[in-house]
């Protein structure tokens, strides 16, 4: 069975904190900006990362850096969370995070 996880992300709101620790991997992260926007994804291994993201390190995705248009990409190797920041625009940029 997949499950997919979703929300959504806006310039005024901060950050999206996905917590990963039930996923299984591979796993598909697709990030759907609105047009005129740009979304930074970054990815933690630390331990905990979702619960206190100020104290993770985080690194900027190769693929998804800055999202301006629907992308996707294939997660390998477990991470313990994923973060989503509107860089620019202001619309409400959405996310699916799928795992099985």
């Amino acid at each position: 069975m997949v499950k997919t996880k979703h929300g959504a992300v806006t310039l005024a709101g901060g950050p999206a904190i996905i917590s990963t620790f039930d996923a299984d991997f591979p796993a598909n992260l697709t990030v759907i900006p609105q047009s005129g926007d740009t979304v930074k994804v970054e990815y933690s291994t630390t331990a905990g990362a979702a619960q206190n993201p100020t104290t993770a390190n985080w690194i900027v995705s190769a693929t998804l850096g800055a999202v301006t248009a629907i992308a996707r990409e294939s997660i390998p190797s477990p991470v313990t969370a994923i973060r989503l920041t509107t860089t620019a625009g202001s619309g409400t940029d959405a996310y699916e995070f799928c795992y099985s």
